[in-house]
């Protein structure tokens, strides 16, 4: 790196994972290097450079969770210095996947997004606020700074100022990506329905693939936008989403052919209130806190783990002292069915009741009991039927 300034680049906890190095001759070539991801004799990464956000130490330190994005270590390191912990650094025009896990993490609520303005940097704003959206961190985008300059040199212009001035002005993703997707389609022509349902289907499309939970701000920052530009209503739009994801619903289960759903007996049926209150819900308890009357139970775990023990004492939990299941005494009389299944010993083939078949991991029945229990105050027995 003979020639290049250097920066040390930190994991979230502050241990060096690399040396970030960019030559200040903006034709040399590389124009940037680093130290490559660590790796074994095998030649495995069990260590990558990128996996967290350069300067994202010194934010988490400083008790930042609310964050503001640049691209390179001196767009990041001139507002650090210069009072601003917030700020971090993808080195990139988008996050690794593992720089969003880390911030995932660790809790980070929002990020504003402030790339530098070039081609570059307008497609890795929409990449970043995707990437954002999907780890469930509220992303915001910084207006475009002026004069082509990158976020140092805004600062070394306009201030620090000027730079938390320029921040303040973000506006929500869903807003950001809304205002792009109409300037994508031009200026609007008097009388251009073509322009108006062009638009529109292409915002349904993109609300449609957004992750569940996000219409309340879809309908707070993105369908504004779109019924400003089209002139419909933020219902309208929202009502074209829901109808969409209806209509996906419906051509998928025609695909997939008949469902349980389709037999009226399935149907939801509707009550209503003098009825919903005069139905006693309470449940029947097997074992109080348990297992309710009539509800299937599995138990797993290891071999040696008394696994047919909890099975066997299902059936009169109250009858032991202590009780096993730290239950209540249940109605005198229940019936439950026990089946037993086994993973065979060998993957080639086994045999179970006198049959023998191939293919490792088959679970097959070994034994079926429907046990009657009666339990009372002095105590309880049961007897195999069937």
């Amino acid at each position: 790196m003979v020639g290049y300034t250097t920066w040390p680049w930190n994991d979230d906890a502050g241990a060096l994972l690399t040396i970030y190095g960019k030559h200040p001759d903006k034709d040399h070539r590389p124009k940037t290097m680093a130290l490559s991801n660590a790796e074994d004799e095998n030649g495995v990464v069990w260590e990558k450079t990128k996996k967290s956000p350069y300067l994202f130490d010194r934010a988490i330190k400083a008790g930042q969770r609310d964050l503001v994005l640049v691209e390179g270590p001196t767009d990041a390191a001139v507002p650090v210095e210069r009072g601003d912990p917030r700020v971090i650094a993808c080195v990139g025009a988008q996050f690794s996947g593992d720089q969003i896990q880390t911030m995932k993490r660790h809790g980070v609520r929002s990020v504003v997004i402030a790339l530098d303005p070039d081609q570059g940097g307008a497609g890795g704003v929409l990449s970043c606020v995707r990437q954002l959206i999907a780890a469930g961190i509220r992303p915001y985008v910084a207006p475009t700074f002026p004069d082509g300059l990158d976020p140092d040199e805004f600062i070394l212009r306009e201030g620090m100022d000027g730079w938390k001035a320029h921040i303040a002005g973000a506006v929500h993703g869903y807003r950001h990506q809304a205002r792009v997707l109409i300037d994508g389609h031009g200026e609007r022509q008097p009388g251009d329905d073509f322009w108006v349902d062009d638009v529109i289907d292409k915002a349904v499309g993109y609300a449609k693939a957004q992750p569940a939970g996000s219409d309340g701000d879809l309908r707070l920052h993105f369908f504004p936008e779109v019924a400003a530009a089209v002139g419909a209503t933020v219902d309208d739009l929202a009502a074209r989403v829901a109808g969409a994801a209806v209509a996906a619903g419906a051509a998928n289960n025609k695909d997939a052919g008949p469902t349980k759903t389709d037999s009226p007996d399935d149907a939801i049926r509707l009550i209503d209130a003098a009825t919903f209150f005069a139905t006693d819900y309470r449940l029947d308890w097997h074992i109080e806190g348990v297992l309710a009357q009539g509800q299937p139970c599995v138990i797993g775990g290891p071999k040696k783990c008394l696994k047919p023990l909890c099975c066997a004492t299902l059936p009169f939990p109250s009858v032991q002292e202590p009780p096993f299941w730290g239950s209540s005494p249940p109605p005198a009389r229940r019936e439950s069915v026990l089946e037993r299944r086994e993973r065979p010993a060998s993957p080639e083939s086994h045999v179970a009741g006198g049959m023998r078949r191939k293919g490792g991991g088959t679970v097959r029945l070994r034994r079926v009991a429907v046990l009657q229990a009666a339990a009372t105050e002095q105590g309880g027995t049961h007897r195999p039927i069937g």
